[in-house]
């Protein structure tokens, strides 16, 4: 009788299903806004790479510097965002 209402319903049993209802609701926002920062996260450094790959201006030793972080700022959300939303 330690985990009983006045009533004498179980506690566990009537606040779970809340408890839970919300807690997957928040997963799910939350792992849905982690991925659509992974997707333009990958998106937006994908055509950084591509508009210094094509345009021929672009090629410099500062652009290079910039695809570099281009580069690493992509594989860094694509697997760090990943990781968290599973």
């Amino acid at each position: 009788m330690a985990n009983s209402n006045f009533d004498g319903s179980d506690v566990n049993s009537t606040t779970s299903a809340f408890v839970d209802d919300r807690n997957v609701i928040g997963v799910v926002l939350y792992a849905t806004g982690l991925s659509i920062g992974m997707t333009f996260s990958v998106q937006r450094n994908t055509l950084t790479l591509a508009a210094i790959a094509l345009h021929r201006t672009l090629q410099t030793n500062t652009y290079y510097f910039i695809a570099s972080l281009a580069m690493a700022d992509m594989l860094n959300g694509g697997t760090t965002f990943a990781s968290y939303v599973s």
